[in-house]
């Protein structure tokens, strides 16, 4: 038996995490096998614990409301229902290769017309040793695995006083 990673919400400043809830996971219970690496294997427990806990939760705490912030790993359908389920509201940071259709239609939606993305704002910011540029894109009720998504495309680029990128972040 394995026990999940704690899960844990953020309070207060400087990102104090405490635990709220610890699963016992049973190998025999998940999908990889002994050969799976150490990652692989911690992914499965999360994602097998994963609507055990929400239940709990939401049974111990039933009127309270929840927004729960999830990496991508937690970018699929039977997340984001067991979330909508639970009376969650959730974000999910979305990497490249995750939920690929929801970032081909906020590419098609970018490419159609600017009526169709909800908003945009770009700001750009200089100190004296680098420039930021930074661009927000909202698109509203993006469609994904039966359910309506919200999104934020944001994008960022570093430049030295010289004008050679640093670094881009989408």
């Amino acid at each position: 038996m394995h026990k999940s990673p704690a899960k844990s919400c953020k309070l207060g400043p400087g990102n104090v995490r405490i635990p709220i809830y610890l699963y016992p996971i049973h190998a025999k219970s998940l999908t990889c096998d002994e050969t799976a690496s150490h990652e692989k294997f911690k992914q499965e427990c999360e994602l097998a614990a994963f609507p055990v806990i929400l239940n709990k939760i939401r049974e111990q705490f039933p009127r309270l409301k929840f927004c729960i912030l999830m990496d991508s790993l937690y970018a699929n359908g039977p997340a984001i229902k067991i979330s909508k389920k639970n009376r969650m509201e959730f974000m999910i940071v979305r990497k490249d290769g995750s939920m690929k259709t929801v970032g081909q239609d906020c590419d098609g939606l970018e490419k159609i017309s600017e009526q169709k993305i909800a908003g945009q704002v770009e700001e750009n910011s200089r100190d004296e040793e680098k420039k930021i540029k930074r661009s927000f894109r909202f698109f509203n009720e993006v469609a994904y695995q039966g359910v309506k998504l919200n999104v934020l495309r944001f994008d960022e680029w570093v430049f030295d006083k010289n004008g050679t990128q640093l670094s881009y972040v989408h």
